[in-house]
């Protein structure tokens, strides 16, 4: 039973001397919130403004397909975000001070 409460105290003591051994490296973790919801206004306002150009601006933007550019460019910006390990909107990376 003490074993336990002995094997426990030493996980503590070594993840706290860990940390403080990243943090006197100058190594740190930086998390990024919000990344998702941020890419899908900058969506939104980007078709919002497009809709609110003349007939013919819009009709020459469906030719050139720009709606499909600018959905592949925000699609690609999505797939690294999870690629660099984003999580229900949330990405954290490693930093040197």
């Amino acid at each position: 039973m003490w074993y336990a409460a002995l094997l426990g105290a030493l996980l503590q003591i070594v993840g706290s001397l860990v940390g403080r051994a990243l943090i006197s490296a100058s190594i740190g973790v930086v998390a990024y919130k919000g990344l998702d919801v941020s890419i899908a206004w900058a969506k939104a306002q980007f078709f919002t403004s497009a809709a609110m150009l003349p007939s013919t601006a819009v009709q020459v933007m469906g030719l050139m397909q720009v709606d499909t550019a600018v959905s592949m460019l925000f699609a690609a910006v999505s797939m690294r975000l999870v690629f660099k390990g984003m999580t229900s909107g949330v990405v954290k990376s490693f930093v040197l001070k």
